[in-house]
């Protein structure tokens, strides 16, 4: 398997358990959705949002939330799917 779907199944897996903090935010404000929409995971972003139920209105401690970073580096698959989660 493809190293993006070894992310994708650990955290499916943290989720199911119960470990996965979704949305605590690091040092920087940033949650696990930030980072990962900042970084262009858009199969990340997708179990975050889908099955953690993560929250994508919160921004990082410079007021950026995961849409307006993933707007900003150019992470069109990122974008598309908050667009689709801000609908529902």
């Amino acid at each position: 398997s493809r190293p993006s779907s070894d992310y994708v199944a650990i955290i499916r897996l943290l989720i199911s358990h119960g470990h996965l903090p979704i949305d605590a935010p690091d040092e920087d404000g940033c949650t696990a959705l930030w980072l990962v929409c900042s970084n262009g995971y858009t199969d990340r972003a997708r179990a975050l949002l889908i099955e953690g139920r993560a929250d994508h209105t919160i921004p990082n401690y410079q007021g950026l939330t995961p849409m307006a970073v993933a707007q900003r580096k150019g992470h069109e698959g990122c974008v598309r799917l908050l667009q689709v989660g801000n609908q529902g």
